[in-house]
């Protein structure tokens, strides 16, 4: 390992300020908004106040580094004392939150599974005593591990020295929380299944905890379990004294793309803990856009006060202490209806008429001469042209959804309803997938030419193509016959205010992750066309044509498709906050401004994809040379006609003085 380098690859450190200028982004305002309604919005201190306060610290101190750490990475930064102190708070932050995600889960456990002694084991003072330990326990270890680091580059390798504080960080900081936090999760999982339920609303209520303690152990698991298994992967090679410089290179990529999971928790921990927390839903209740909730929310507690029978209020009472610690809002304030019937207003109706009407029009002829040139006029088969195909027909059917979109938006959910919106939805996201997939298939094309011969194919393209069109499908079936939908709710319209799990997973894997993958291989071409430009100007004009169209790709990519995915996302956070009708008919409008937006894309393809590609504009020249020549012929024929008659009415020359000129010599009188 000492003779090794222990470079990251230029691929990875591409990927990783990628995904690092979206976690700065969106973290800085996730968790300035956190802090900022756990410190200053809330009157009372309680143990979860007190716990989230600390997890919000603790992940806007790594969102506030990440710049350094992808300026690190991208100019091999040499280790000097700047980048110990970045990198000790860099590794501070990942054991502090696995420690406060622990304390939140034990916390948890001993107010549903004890609620007596709950009342006395727990208190703001001694939250607070744990979180102070946890944050001294942790600055301890990287003050150690921070003395130890050796290496080239700032980030690019760990020393050979810190085996025993690599043993310590697995058990210690990892494997032992890992342990408590399944214990806990289960047996509050288990003790909510087997409470009795009084009505479908409190049902509804244990299903919604249920699914925030099992979303919370997923995505501890899938942020940090990766990152930790590729340290044990270390520390027994360490051990077993590897010295393959390959499989230290392959153990260091690793590391390095794992850790991109662990810093996504500085976002996830947003949506799962601070958004779901009763402290941060009162407060942003009194903010001045949640004001109209406020405000019926108040009207209603007052006419329930008036009503309320001493069983209710105990059952009130038993309802408020069950779910308090676990996030789930039990005041009056969630007993507003669970359904939210929104109308679109006539101004997003007219609107999507006056836009839908020109797409489907230009967008059935565009997408139709794409299918007829690519399957019908070309002779070889190759890897975009699988892709175009592929492409061209999920537009096209998209297209044919679109009138139905329209004239189902006032009629209630049946089967064809369903199958509709089946379609809409299986076309729309086998686009992003086919678009991602045409990238990838160009990076490896123009990254590695040498093994494209041999990984790229059209029937690998083709079975490619095949396996995501039954992904998409059965995704799409699966989600639609189990999700709750009312039969007097309305058609292409979410009227629930249940938080969808089905939504959620849709933006992340149905957008971000595809965005993520499609942004890295769109930035490496550029980056080596721009390379191919430098040596080669006698290629200037091609290259620079070929970049401007991977740029104007990428752009309509995220013009079309972010907007319709941040009002997903929007709408899931609302959901989770119990928003009023009010704002989530807003949201409903956004959303449906954003969807006409996504639907562009059908005609954009045309422009962006098939009109640009090589094989089209050879197969469209071949087209309109046939076209004139079969046109200059027919006139020709017509003009030879008219003059030698004779050619087409019998062998006898029947022309005249003048038009003899024109005949050919069979037919000249002379």
């Amino acid at each position: 390992m000492a003779n090794c380098s222990g470079r990251i690859e230029q691929d990875i450190v591409t990927f990783e300020i990628i995904i690092y200028s979206l976690l700065t982004f969106f973290g800085v305002i996730f968790n300035t908004v956190a802090l900022w309604v756990f410190c200053f919005k809330l009157g009372k201190w309680t143990e979860t106040r007190v716990y989230m306060i600390n997890l919000a610290l603790a992940d806007y101190t790594l969102v506030l580094i990440l710049p350094f750490i992808m300026y690190f990475h991208y100019n091999n930064w040499p280790v000097d004392d700047f980048c110990s102190v970045i990198f000790g708070i860099s590794s501070m932050n990942m054991p502090m939150s696995i420690g406060i995600i622990m304390l939140i889960a034990v916390d948890r456990y001993l107010a549903i599974k004890h609620p007596l002694k709950a009342k006395v084991i727990r208190s703001p003072w001694k939250a607070a005593l744990f979180c102070l330990f946890i944050w001294l326990c942790c600055l301890l270890y990287t003050i150690l591990f921070s003395l130890s680091l050796k290496g080239e580059f700032c980030f690019h390798k760990l020393s050979k020295e810190n085996k025993a504080l690599t043993l310590v960080r697995l058990i210690v900081f990892f494997f032992i929380p890992l342990v408590i936090l399944l214990f806990c999760s289960i047996q509050v999982i288990r003790c909510l299944r087997k409470k009795h339920n009084a009505g479908p609303h409190e049902e509804k209520l244990t299903q919604k905890a249920i699914w925030v303690v099992s979303v919370n152990l997923a995505t501890f698991i899938i942020c940090f379990l990766p990152f930790h298994l590729s340290l044990l992967f270390s520390y027994l090679a360490k051990e077993f004294e590897v010295a393959d410089c390959e499989v230290w290179q392959a153990i260091a990529n690793t590391i390095h793309a794992t850790a991109l999971m662990t810093k996504l928790n500085c976002c996830l921990d947003a949506m799962c803990y601070y958004m779901v927390a009763k402290e941060f839903q009162e407060a942003a209740a009194l903010l001045p856009p949640f004001n109209a909730m406020q405000s019926r929310s108040n009207l209603t507690q007052d006419s329930q006060l008036q009503s309320k029978t001493p069983e209710n209020s105990q059952l009130q009472s038993l309802n408020t202490c069950f779910f308090y610690s676990i996030g789930v809002e039990m005041t009056q304030e969630v007993h507003q209806e669970l359904n939210c019937n929104t109308t679109s207003s006539q101004e997003i109706f007219l609107t999507q008429a006056l836009i839908y009407i020109p797409i489907f029009c230009f967008g059935v002829i565009l997408n139709a001469l794409a299918l007829k040139i690519f399957c019908c006029t070309l002779s070889k088969w190759t890897e975009t042209r699988v892709y175009m195909t592929n492409l061209a027909i999920a537009d096209f059917l998209l297209l044919f959804t679109l009138p139905f979109k329209m004239a189902y938006k006032t009629i209630n959910v049946t089967t064809l309803c369903l199958a509709f919106e089946s379609a809409y939805f299986i076309n729309r996201y086998m686009s992003i997938f086919l678009i991602t997939i045409t990238a990838v298939d160009r990076y490896i094309a123009i990254k590695y030419p040498l093994k494209a011969r041999h990984i790229r194919s059209p029937l690998k393209s083709a079975v490619i193509s095949g396996f995501l069109w039954a992904l998409m499908i059965s995704i799409i079936c699966v989600t639609k016959k189990f999700e709750k939908r009312a039969s007097s709710g309305t058609c292409f319209r979410r009227i629930s205010r249940e938080p969808s799990m089905y939504v959620f997973a849709s933006v992340i894997w149905g957008f971000f992750i595809p965005l993520t993958i499609f942004s890295f291989c769109s930035i490496q071409i550029t980056k080596k066309l721009v390379k191919k430009k430098k040596t080669n100007p006698y290629e200037e004009k091609r290259i620079q044509k070929a970049i401007n169209i991977i740029f104007a790709n990428m752009s309509v990519f995220v013009i079309c498709f972010l907007p319709i995915h941040l009002a997903y996302l929007i709408r899931s956070i609302a959901d989770f906050a119990e928003a009023s009708c009010t704002q989530i008919e807003k949201i409903d409008n956004f959303t449906n401004l954003a969807g006409i937006i996504a639907n562009t894309n059908c005609c954009l393809d045309a422009i962006c994809y098939y009109f640009v590609n090589k094989e089209f504009q050879e197969a469209s020249m071949k087209l309109k040379t046939k076209y004139l020549t079969q046109h200059k012929q027919g006139t020709e024929d017509q003009d030879l006609k008219t003059a030698c008659p004779d050619i087409h009415n019998g062998d006898k020359c029947t022309t005249t003085q003048n038009a003899v000129f024109f005949c050919p010599p069979k037919c000249s009188n002379k």
